[in-house]
């Protein structure tokens, strides 16, 4: 069993922990671990099974078709950790991660048990592929554990060792009768790792074995997060302060710089009149751990530094009062959270996204990392949040253009006699769209709240993919009522929204009837839009985009319909039904290439 962890001490002196045992049956026997030999697990069980709290849930290799043997491992949340792809032959019991560390390095894992029985076959295959998976995933390092019950192989082990400069660390017994049978192999040299023996685990007949290497593990970053106490903000001084405002003087210069003075008279009121508070969240913290669990936890961590400082009868008595006190916080806030799941999950139907994002949260499943260590341009490694966030970000700037995205676009005739050439914004029914606002949601990057517009100032709700499906199961149903065929097309357009040109667009609009100041308003929300992408709850910079629509808003799809409906208007109504099928292809395959 291995476990990757932090030490409590300095960044600059951190140190990679790794923890393997032989449990003999993990059923019964989980403890603070990562890397487990002989799981006993089989397909029988659960991928969610044995999740330890503040790790990832346990990445598994089975013995196939039997019982006993396995392996598995797990992580701590916060590290960079790569499960690798690795074609392995049914009867070898391994799992290959990436660790990556904060040099920018990373060390190639491997996680290995090799029953008695089985002969030299599994450590060849290691020594004849480490190379391989070392260079094709750009390790530096390596470190092998696990129980490979070497003393039965030995000319097979030392050849492992010998032809990739190995050495095994592990110089004590490991085994109740004596013997070393859970080796620690590492390249590193003896100045940057140190193992000892643990006790046994369970029922197990082996040691649990405790690896230090000096190698900083990289991490994702902690956040700032800022808490607004809603409940205490003084409304009636931001309306009166609102009230008083020269808005002559304030609203000047053209729309843009009105809507910028606007927003920064509201941010600077909403900080000025609602409270808040301003706490640290790290990457590994629970969804229900919020400013009331931090502030317990840093009033234990306080109380304790005193008592260590200065171990008095008083001060260890103040250091228990602070530990029941952060355990009741805990548990009033994972109750909280729990209601307030339930509540969610009743008010929602299945159907719905956020209920079955709600369900993955309450199983923890959220919390696994879904985004991998990205490669870079440069051949680096982005590992953290923030730099795959700026990688994918410039990947989708990039995606997000078409050929000479100036070009002047085509005559096109006008297909509407009637002209729209503006909207009319009535007062009453922007107040009914202010005082409706969902106050739960995030603010946007203006970091005006919701609770700040509604107090002072998509698509179609409860529609979702099933309705759709529903109602065509109908049309068919009906068809096949009346002994008619019913013919089905589905296609997918790829990159449909990211490839709409913006200039094409607005011809086509004005072919419709959209003219002067609507036009050029459907103009303004059209060009200089950025892109930013967040993991983690770390942003990238802003991307510009060139061409698209605004995939999840209400206009992106209208837009894309107005841009793509004269295709099918180019062919004769006579074939139109002969040749849809082939038009929409070629279609397809000019929107691939473009």
């Amino acid at each position: 069993m291995a476990s990757l962890m932090h030490t409590p001490q300095n960044n600059s002196h951190r140190q990679l922990s790794v923890l393997s045992a032989n449990v003999r049956g993990l059923r019964t026997n989980i403890g603070d671990i990562i890397v487990a030999t002989e799981t006993f697990l089989n397909a029988e069980v659960e991928p969610a099974f044995g999740k330890i709290r503040g790790y990832s849930q346990w990445q598994r290799r089975d013995r196939k078709g039997k019982n006993f043997g396995g392996v598995a491992v797990c992580y701590k949340e916060n590290l960079q950790i790569q499960l690798l792809t690795v074609d392995l032959p049914d009867w070898l019991e391994a799992i290959f991660v990436k660790v990556m560390l904060k040099s920018n390095e990373s060390l190639l894992l491997c996680a290995h048990y090799r029953p008695q029985w089985q002969g030299r076959t599994s450590i060849d295959f290691l020594t004849e592929n480490l190379d391989v998976l070392q260079a094709r995933n750009n390790c530096q390092h390596i470190l092998i554990v696990g129980d490979l019950n070497h003393h039965l192989i030995q000319s097979a082990y030392e050849d492992l060792l010998s032809v990739h400069g190995l050495t095994d660390y592990v110089n004590f017994p490991t085994h109740i009768l004596g013997r070393s049978l859970d080796p620690v192999i590492t390249d590193l040299s003896e100045d940057f790792i140190s193992c000892s023996p643990l006790g046994l685990i369970g029922t197990s007949d082996h040691l649990a074995v405790i690896s230090h290497l000096c190698l900083t593990p990289a991490t994702d970053e902690i956040r700032q997060r800022k808490i607004w106490l809603w409940n205490h903000a003084d409304w009636l001084g931001m309306k009166a302060e609102l009230q008083a405002q020269d808005w002559d003087a304030l609203l000047v210069g053209n729309t843009n710089d009105k809507a910028s003075s606007i927003t920064s008279l509201l941010a600077e009121l909403q900080e000025k009149y609602v409270p808040s508070r301003t706490y640290i969240t790290k990457p590994g913290d629970q969804a229900w751990f919020g400013y009331r669990c931090y502030q317990a936890s840093k009033r234990k961590y306080k109380m304790w530094q005193r008592y260590k400082a200065n171990p008095t009868r008083y001060n260890k008595n103040l250091y228990k009062t602070a530990c029941k006190e952060m355990t009741a916080t805990c548990k009033w806030a994972r109750n909280r959270w729990q209601e307030e799941t339930k509540r969610k999950l009743t008010s929602l139907g299945a159907g719905s996204k956020e209920w079955w994002s709600l369900i993955k949260e309450h199983q923890g499943e959220t919390r696994e990392p879904t985004i991998p260590p990205l490669i870079k341009p440069d051949g680096t490694t982005a590992s953290r949040n923030r730099d795959k966030a700026d990688l994918l970000g410039s990947l989708f700037s990039r995606k997000m253009t078409v050929p000479d995205a100036n070009r002047t676009p085509p005559e096109i005739p006008s297909v509407c006699h009637d002209q729209l050439p503006g909207l009319q914004i009535c007062h009453t029914r922007t107040k009914v769209i202010l005082q409706n606002l969902n106050t739960k949601k995030a603010p946007g990057s203006d970091d005006i709240s919701p609770h700040t517009l509604r107090r002072q100032f998509g698509f179609r709700s409860s529609r979702s993919t099933a309705d759709l499906l529903l109602l065509l199961s109908k049309n068919w149903q009906d068809a096949l009522d009346t002994s008619q065929d019913t013919l089905v097309i589905a296609l997918d357009i790829a990159g449909a929204f990211d490839r709409v040109w913006h200039r094409g667009l607005l011809a086509k609009l004005q072919a419709r009837g959209i003219s002067s100041n609507l036009l050029r308003l459907f103009s303004d929300y059209l060009t200089g839009r950025t892109m930013q992408v967040v993991i983690g709850g770390q942003s990238s910079h802003k991307y510009p985009i060139q061409a698209s629509v605004p995939q999840g808003s209400v206009l992106g799809p209208i837009l894309w319909n107005i841009y793509i409906d004269d295709f099918l208007g180019n062919i004769p109504k006579s074939q139109r039904m002969l040749t849809t099928v082939p038009f929409l292809l070629h279609i397809y395959v000019r929107i691939m290439t473009l």
